[in-house]
Formats: structure tokens, C-alpha cells, sequence
């Protein structure tokens, strides 16, 4: 066989191959675009489908999840996710989509920040459905152009081309190389994204006034909430980023977050004493541990709203001592649990019991009370005392505010029976309570 003939056997041979892929492909769309739960089927003694469970019904069965794990399955059921771990509605909206396509329980709920809640039967079917996902292949287009080649004359290109393949293989073989291979190019490194935390607008908008800015505290996100808090961001040299989540939410950097926070403490702390707060010598930034391993959803406790409040109010927040769930409390103890590191759950069970992180309790419990001083609380007792008698209810509430930091106990401003029980432990002798409230007894902070 002369060389001219078996150029045109061997580029006939590969233009076979093509069509043959081409073909391959065009079948396998089709069956794609015929699977059962995307086209209905109009068979008349086609089963019906399960009724849809009702939008008030309480999942069964259900387990944590990691927002990135889920992402990763979601996208490769053909979502276009952004694989950054971070819960939101674009992932719990893909999610709902993907169960209810396979007629499962779509419930996605949001445990923390990177975790959520689902039904333990849809989340190990999309897995497995995610598992059994093919790859996308080559596209192959075939040569218009390249002449007919006989069945003979195909196999006989075929045989010569896996001939020359093996002899190329043992040839590296023997030579100790690795047959050349396409070059793929490595991926430009993704820049460093700073770990984020989601924030209330209220208690944003209000950590922002007290360093300064004037904003309307209507808790509703806008551009004038988001552009003080970037401004405060740049003034101590911290990421910028405050987006909107919802109309009350927004995530911003972990670490502005907490900067900002603790500037406003301290400068509400310093306007009411009067005294400049003293510098405090960075401590040196701890090891980065590695992630802890989701924990089960038996680790949580029950804890009174009351006692909520008043854990929050002795770190510095201002809240309604009601004993009654709101978001005010909610954004809150996501704050304080944003700046500590822990846990922000905060579920609600009922109007006065909250489901929270049995870790984060235990945190916020050993947390001394913002101000803590028990020899001024004891210095400053009498006159305290002496400032309820002499002037009533027309006292000096920003006094008593600073002395029940000193106690340890709530500072709200408020006379009522826990202020006289503690002013009594340290010795005064103060009128009866001018708030209305039951008996008690103060003990102070360890």
C-alpha cells in the first residue's frame, strides 16, 4: 500500500471515530433530556406522584450539615454554586429545587453560619444522586471534508494507531519517562478571603452612633448604615464589606466586626465614667486551630430568655430585661457569640425559652461582667445609697448605671430590688426599691 493511501486510511479512520463520538453524544442528551424527573410523564396508568408535604409540617429526622459539603453536592447535580461554605438563600434555594425534583423533603434550614439543618433522607439521596452524576466529556466535531473510508480499511487504521501507542508506551517504559500528555495549565491562586460573620443592622447601627455617626436606629439595612460602617472598617485598617443578607441582616469580616463592637463598649464605657480607658497590650494572635467536627444536635441546652438578657446586659448590651424573645435579644447574643467565636445559635422554643449551644453557655458563663470592680462597687456603696435618699426618683441614673457595672449586676439605670440587695451586701443602707419586683439576693461575680 503506497504512503498517499495510508495517509488517507489513517485520517479517515480518525474522522470514523469523531462521527462516532458525535453520535455517542447526541444519544446521550437525549437521555438526559427524557429522565423521569424532568419530563412528565403523560402515560395515563403512570403512578401519580406523593402529594407535596404541607409548608407548616415539622421535618422528622433531621441531622447538621456542612453549607460547603452541600454546595459541593449541589453543584455537581448541576447548580452553579459559589463554594464559599457561607449559608444563604441562593444554597437553600438550589437545595429546596434539588429535593423537590426527586419528590423528598426540601427543608434547609439554618443552623450557624456554616451549617444547616436538613432531612437526613434527602441529604443521602442527593449524595448519592451527586455520586452517580457523569462528568461532562469532550465535544468532538467531526471533519465534513474527510473522504468515506471502508470497514476494512478502518479497522486496519485502528489496529496501526494501537500498535504505535503500546511501542510509544514500552519506549517510555525502558527509558524511565511518561509519555507525553496534554499540558494542563495549574489554576491562578484564589486571594485570601477573611473569615465572615453575620451581624444584626440594629446592633450595627448602634455600635456605629457610638463611635460617632449619626444614624436612624430603624435596624433596616441602607446605603448610609453600610457606607459608616466601611468607613470605621478603614479608619482601623480592617476589611471594608458590609452586604446585605436581608433587610435586618448583613455579613461583613469577622474581624471588623469584633474591632468595631469592643471601640463602641469602650466609648460608651467612657463617656459615662468620664475616665479614658487604658491601652491594653495586644495579646499575641493564637495558632490557627484546625475546624472543629460539626457536633451533633444533642449538644445544645434550654435557657430562659431572662437569663439570656441578663448575660448580654453584664457584657454591655442595653436590652428590655422582659424575659420575652425578640430580635433585638436574637442579634445580640449572635453578636457577643461572633466576637468570642462560638456558636450563635438561638432558636426559639416559645415565647420565653431559647434553645442555645450547650459550648456557648458554658463561654458566656465564665465571662466576667463588663467593668467588674469589687473594691469600687464597696467605695462607692454609701454614696450611692446617699444620692437614692437625698434625691428619690430624680437620682442620677448615669451614676448608678457606672456603680452596678462596678457590682457586676445589670446596669440598666434601674432602683429595684437586685441594686438594694446589692448595695446592702457592701455595707449601705439604701431606701426601699423604686422599681417593683420580687425579693432577691445579690451574690457577687467570681
Amino acid at each position: 500500500m503506497k504512503t498517499g493511501a495510508v495517509v488517507a486510511i489513517v485520517g479517515g479512520a480518525a474522522a470514523a471515530v469523531a462521527v462516532g463520538l458525535v453520535l455517542a453524544s447526541k444519544a446521550q442528551a437525549r437521555d438526559e433530556r427524557a429522565l423521569p424527573d424532568e419530563t412528565p410523564d403523560d402515560t395515563p396508568n403512570a403512578p401519580k406522584p406523593l402529594p407535596a408535604p404541607k409548608p407548616d409540617a415539622k421535618p422528622t429526622g433531621t441531622t447538621t450539615v456542612a453549607v460547603a459539603s452541600a454546595q459541593a453536592v449541589l453543584n455537581k447535580l448541576g447548580a452553579t454554586l459559589k463554594p464559599d461554605g457561607l449559608y444563604g438563600p441562593k444554597t437553600k434555594a438550589a437545595w429546596e429545587k434539588a429535593a423537590k425534583a426527586r419528590k423528598l423533603a426540601p427543608d434547609f434550614m439554618r443552623h450557624d453560619g456554616e451549617h444547616a439543618r436538613v432531612v437526613g433522607a434527602t441529604a443521602a439521596a442527593l449524595k448519592a444522586a451527586a455520586a452517580k452524576a457523569p462528568k461532562p466529556g469532550p465535544v468532538v466535531i467531526a471533519d465534513p471534508d474527510a473522504p468515506p473510508v471502508d470497514d476494512a480499511e478502518r479497522k486496519a487504521a485502528e489496529q496501526a494507531a494501537r500498535e504505535a501507542l503500546e511501542a510509544e508506551k514500552k519506549k517510555a517504559a525502558e527509558q524511565g519517562t511518561t509519555p507525553p500528555g496534554p499540558v494542563v495549565p495549574k489554576p491562578a491562586p484564589k486571594p485570601a478571603t477573611p473569615e465572615q460573620a453575620k451581624v444584626g443592622v440594629s446592633s450595627a447601627q448602634s455600635a456605629l452612633n457610638k463611635l460617632g455617626a449619626a444614624l436612624k436606629l430603624d435596624g433596616l439595612y441602607g446605603p448610609k448604615t453600610a457606607a459608616a460602617w466601611d468607613a470605621e472598617a478603614k479608619k482601623r485598617k480592617l476589611a471594608t464589606g458590609f452586604v446585605k443578607l436581608d433587610a435586618k441582616t448583613a455579613r461583613v469580616a469577622k474581624a471588623t466586626a469584633v474591632a468595631i463592637q469592643a471601640a463602641s463598649i469602650v466609648a460608651e464605657a467612657e463617656k459615662e465614667t468620664g475616665q479614658k480607658a487604658k491601652p491594653v497590650a495586644p495579646k499575641p494572635a493564637p495558632a490557627p486551630a484546625p475546624k472543629p467536627v460539626a457536633k451533633p444536635a444533642a449538644e445544645s441546652v434550654v435557657a430562659t430568655v431572662l437569663e439570656a438578657q441578663r448575660k448580654l446586659n453584664a457584657q454591655g448590651a442595653a436590652l428590655k430585661e422582659d424575659g420575652l424573645y425578640g430580635p433585638k435579644t436574637r442579634d445580640a447574643w449572635g453578636d457577643l457569640a461572633a466576637k468570642h467565636g462560638v456558636s450563635s445559635r438561638f432558636e426559639k422554643v416559645d415565647a420565653k425559652n431559647v434553645r442555645i449551644d450547650s459550648q456557648t453557655a458554658k463561654k458566656f458563663d465564665a465571662l466576667p461582667p463588663l467593668g467588674y470592680d469589687r473594691a469600687k462597687a464597696k467605695a462607692q456603696a454609701n454614696d450611692i445609697a446617699a444620692m437614692l435618699k437625698q434625691q428619690g426618683k430624680a437620682y442620677q441614673k448615669k451614676r448608678l448605671v457606672a456603680w452596678q457595672r462596678f457590682a457586676g449586676i445589670t446596669a440598666d439605670g434601674a432602683y429595684g430590688p437586685h441594686t438594694k440587695a446589692a448595695l446592702e451586701y457592701y455595707g449601705a443602707k439604701p431606701p426601699a426599691a423604686f422599681v417593683a419586683g420580687t425579693k432577691t439576693t445579690y451574690k457577687p461575680p467570681a
